[in-house]
């Protein structure tokens, strides 16, 4: 069993990961990075630790929500559209699909 001071030191340790990543990843991802995840934890650690990887979570956003308030919010790509510029460009709008209301109104409801 892991006493108080190795969990608080690895709570501290995955905040400052997850800040650092952008998001609180799953365990598979986290086993997967091995390059960049705190030196000697991997998901197993973390179970030992905590007994499961959402009670790791928990605590890590109760005790460390300081830290993980500073992680960078990922913006959504949006596909690109090689004639949305053009088309902005030259005021053209697209003119509606005729069947979308066909689909509308084959959905299920």
């Amino acid at each position: 069993m892991a006493s108080a001071g190795q969990k608080k030191k690895l709570l501290l340790e995955l905040a400052m990961y997850f800040a650092e990543k952008g998001e609180i990843c799953t365990p598979g991802e986290f086993n997967k990075d091995k390059g960049n995840r705190p030196y000697m934890v991997k998901s197993s650690t973390v179970n030992k630790y905590f007994g499961s990887w959402s009670t790791m979570v928990k605590e890590v956003k109760q005790h460390h929500s300081d830290i993980l308030s500073t992680m960078e919010t990922k913006e959504v790509k949006k596909p690109f559209d090689p004639l949305a510029e053009y088309f902005d460009s030259q005021n053209i709008e697209a003119e509606p699909d005729p069947l979308e209301q066909l689909r509308a109104s084959s959905k299920e409801k």
